[in-house]
């Protein structure tokens, strides 16, 4: 650069914010768009009065342009992602009887559950995370829960019957839309009664890149007098 060129302050300016940003940062992440931290726990060391709350996070680091809106749960320090949106009304979503069918893939317009965040920072979250969580809940009505699947993240599905994915995940479920939980438990009441039920399904996990859940493949689905919703909950990595 020659000594009689003018400088280009916008650049100069830019360049100064960042550097201020990154040594807010090194001093004490607030959780603010300006200062984000690295996660929740991140956060919360620094400031320990911090209660449960929506922060800006920056897990990939260097500049806070890209910095993610996030739920902090102060007490367990987990970084929560919420989908959106989180619920699916309770409908007939399809008349179709073909069988197997994905809620978002076949039915609700061929994508997958979207989550408040980017590929990057979804990564960079599960990289830093020792475990993560998510709960699914299916409210059903004449409809059979029965062979219900979970799709992950990392590509693969889980039978929600079976409790257990590989070694690092477990799936706890309270399920009274399955028939034959129903008959197994020697229930007098009918799975399919015209009444409204729900089967909650929790995924809990060491392998972080498992969640958060993608999409779920239900089988009774389509007839006349049957009716479902889903509620996607948060996913939390701690």
């Amino acid at each position: 650069m020659q000594y009689d060129q003018p400088l280009d302050t916008i650049e100069v300016y830019e360049g100064l914010n960042f550097a201020r940003e990154a040594l807010t940062r090194l001093r004490r992440p607030t959780g603010k768009p300006t200062s984000p931290g690295l996660n929740c726990r991140d956060i919360k060391e620094h400031n320990p009065d911090f209660k449960n709350g929506e922060y800006w996070v920056d897990p990939n680091g260097g500049t806070a342009v890209d910095a993610i809106l996030v739920f902090c749960r102060m007490e367990t320090m987990e970084t929560c992602i919420r989908p959106s949106p989180s619920q699916f009304d309770r409908a007939r979503w399809t008349k179709n009887r073909r069988g197997a069918q994905y809620f978002m893939g076949d039915i609700n317009g061929g994508k997958e559950f979207f989550y408040k965040t980017d590929f990057s920072q979804l990564k960079w979250l599960q990289l830093y995370a020792d475990g993560a969580r998510q709960q699914l809940v299916f409210n059903c009505f004449n409809t059979d829960s029965d062979g219900t699947r979970l799709s992950l993240y990392n590509g693969d599905e889980v039978d929600t019957f079976r409790g257990r994915y590989k070694k690092s995940t477990k799936i706890s479920s309270t399920d009274e839309c399955s028939c034959e939980l129903v008959k197994n438990m020697g229930l007098r009441k009918e799975c399919k009664d015209n009444e409204w039920h729900s089967a909650v399904y929790d995924v809990r996990t060491n392998k972080t890149d498992v969640l958060p859940i993608t999409d779920v493949l239900l089988f009774d689905v389509g007839n006349r007098d049957s009716q479902f919703g889903i509620e996607l909950g948060e996913v939390c990595f701690s």
